[in-house]
C-alpha cells in the first residue's frame, strides 16, 4: 500500500500491516478501517480522520487536525498533538495508550476517552463538552486553562497530576482525589 501526499484515503481497509518512514500531511482519511497496522517513523501532519476504525495499531508522533465520529480500539498513540484548528468530536479512545500527548487548543465534543493511559499527557485551552473521562491512568497529567466542570474523574488514577483550581471547578472527584489535590495544593488534611 503505498500512501500519497495531498490524495485522501477513502474507505480502505488495512490490516497487520507495517508502514515505515511516509510522511502525510493535509489528507483526509474517511470511512477506513485499520486492524494492526504499525505507524514507525511516519509524519503525519494536519491530517483529518472521519468515520474510520483503528483497532491495535501503533502511531508515534500523530499530529491531528480533526478526528471525527472515530473509534480507536487498543491502540498505542505516542505523542499525540493537536493545534489551534483541531476537533476531537463524537469519538472513542477505548484501552489506548497514549501517553505523552499534547491535546491543546482543541475542541473536544461528545467524546469517550475509557481505560486509556494518559500518563505523562496534557491538557491545555481544551473546550471539553459532553466528555467522559473514566478508568483513565493519568499519572503526572497536566491540565491548564481547561475546564473540567461536568468531568467525572472518579475513575482515574490522578496520582502527581497537575490542575489549576479554577479547572476543577464543577468537576466530580472520589475522596480520595479530593484529599490528595488538597495536599498538593498545600492543604494540610487532618483527621
Amino acid at each position: 500500500m503505498v500512501f500519497q501526499e495531498d490524495e485522501d484515503i477513502k474507505h480502505l481497509e488495512l490490516t497487520d500491516t507495517v508502514i515505515r518512514n511516509i510522511q502525510l500531511s493535509n489528507i483526509n482519511i474517511d470511512h477506513c478501517i485499520f486492524k494492526n497496522v504499525q505507524f514507525i517513523d511516519c509524519t503525519f501532519t494536519d491530517i483529518i480522520i472521519s468515520h474510520s476504525e483503528f483497532v491495535n495499531c501503533l502511531f508515534v508522533n500523530l499530529n491531528i487536525e480533526s478526528i471525527l465520529n472515530t473509534k480507536f480500539i487498543h491502540c498505542k498513540i505516542q505523542g499525540l498533538t493537536t493545534n489551534e484548528l483541531s476537533i476531537i468530536k463524537d469519538s472513542q479512545f477505548l484501552g489506548c495508550s497514549m501517553s505523552f500527548s499534547s491535546i491543546g487548543d482543541c475542541n473536544i465534543k461528545g467524546t469517550l476517552f475509557d481505560d486509556c493511559n494518559l500518563d505523562d499527557s496534557k491538557f491545555y485551552r481544551c473546550k471539553l463538552i459532553k466528555t467522559e473521562i473514566k478508568l483513565c491512568s493519568m499519572e503526572r497529567f497536566e491540565n491548564y486553562c481547561t475546564s473540567l466542570n461536568n468531568i467525572n474523574l472518579s475513575t482515574c488514577n490522578l496520582v502527581d497530576a497537575k490542575f489549576k483550581i479554577d479547572d476543577l471547578n464543577g468537576a466530580s472527584c472520589s475522596i480520595e482525589q479530593v484529599v490528595a489535590i488538597a495536599k498538593m495544593l498545600g492543604i494540610r488534611v487532618v483527621d
